[in-house]
């Protein structure tokens, strides 16, 4: 992805280059309420076309250098060592489910983490020092997670029902009779509408139902290759179709026309960043994560783009698991919807619906993004206490 960043990043360069050849100082303003007669918008300053131009290269330049020298110093860092997984108690096809005990005193019912199947599940266990598996275990609760892997064989054929009436439901019934009590299902992002589905279907292996950013009406997701239209239903299908898996290059591409100049920000503020060594260490170990996809399914990326993102079948009750269409109001457990502010991947609009829709549901809007929510510096205080709060005494302090 590195190639299409700096392409990115020269285009909008070399675009101001190309503008300002069309400039002069007595061109006219295309605003209505800028006086004709002012042919220099700047009185107080020595001002002509060649100083301007000048001024113009000098940033521009000073910009793409500075631009240079921080990706550099980004990739001469050392990466972070990899994360050491934790136990894996079960299997199923090509993924795992992955075992923190409880530390000391056993707090509360066993918790089940369901990862989106886009990116690999260890931005809920980033670092040894940073981990929101690692800290509920710490807590006392028995903590899982599930690991998809690489789809393989197995799952050729697979679309996300395939997923939870497969492999989900097996892993929340062996962590029912491992500890005699159903565990409490903890879905993010899209392992939210995972969790959901499992809840939904198999209320008897879900005790209770936290939903972290999960995407419901799609409609307000803010990626421009999604957007429900002809065209991008037909260039999606398209892309599906012309090969086994939908690669993990691939959706880091739909993400990257998310938002094209996010690297280029990172870069503006890498500098103080690698100034500090725990800032660097966690900016690098998220920054590893984000950039590791994971191939989908044909199956898989057909419910993301087409069914979810491009006919919203989730939020128009046409979403079927198994055979059966999944309603939020099939949930009779106590659940808990995040919604963070300052999420730009799944907005708080896109979940707000599926927060009324659902019976018995608690609500936390807290002031962070999609990943600091669950990974952030300050996930601690935003969320992890928080829902620590609610799984000890059904409402936390929200």
């Amino acid at each position: 992805m590195l190639p299409l960043h700096l392409g990115m990043a020269a285009m909008g360069w070399s675009g101001s280059h190309a503008a300002l050849s069309c400039w002069s100082a007595v061109s006219r303003s295309w605003k209505g309420n800028w006086p004709a007669s002012a042919a220099n918008p700047f009185p107080e300053l020595p001002f002509s076309d060649d100083a301007f131009r000048r001024e113009v290269h000098a940033e521009l330049n000073g910009r793409m250098l500075r631009f240079c020298e921080q990706v550099e110093a980004y990739r001469a860092c050392e990466l972070p060592p990899k994360r050491v997984h934790p136990k894996a108690v079960a299997k199923q096809g090509s993924s795992r489910l992955r075992y923190r005990p409880a530390r000391g005193e056993r707090r509360g019912a066993p918790l089940l983490f369901i990862p989106s199947l886009i990116n690999p599940y260890y931005v809920l266990d980033l670092t040894k020092k940073h981990s929101m598996l690692c800290y509920f275990a710490a807590a006392g609760y028995p903590s899982y997670i599930v690991d998809w892997g690489i789809p393989g064989a197995a799952e050729n054929d697979f679309d996300a029902g395939d997923y939870i009436t497969r492999y989900l439901t097996a892993y929340a019934r062996h962590i029912t009779e491992a500890h005699g009590e159903p565990p409490v299902i903890i879905g993010h992002c899209m392992g939210g509408m995972l969790a959901l589905a499992l809840a939904a279907l198999e209320p008897d292996c879900a005790k209770k139902l936290v939903l972290l950013a999960p995407p419901w009406d799609f409609s307000r997701l803010a990626f421009p290759g999604l957007h429900p239209s002809r065209f991008n239903g037909a260039a999606l299908e398209a892309l599906i179709q012309g090969r086994p898996y939908f690669s993990g290059e691939q959706v880091l591409a739909l993400f990257f026309l998310r938002n094209p100049l996010l690297f280029y920000k990172k870069m503006e503020r890498f500098e103080g960043i690698r100034r500090d060594t725990a800032a660097l260490a966690h900016f690098l170990a998220i920054e590893s994560w984000a950039g590791d996809a994971i191939p989908l399914t044909q199956g898989v990326a057909r419910d993301c783009f087409i069914r979810w993102g491009q006919e919203n079948t989730a939020l128009r009750g046409r979403w079927q698991v198994g055979g059966e269409a999944i309603h939020p109001a099939m949930i009779a457990q106590q659940s808990f919807l995040v919604m963070p502010t300052h999420d730009r991947i799944v907005p708080a609009e896109s979940s707000r619906p599926l927060a009324a829709a659902l019976r018995r549901c608690d609500v936390l809007e807290p002031e962070s993004g999609h990943i600091g929510m669950v990974a952030g510096t300050h996930a601690e205080t935003t969320l992890w206490r928080k829902l620590l709060g609610w799984l000890g005494n059904g409402r936390g302090e929200i």
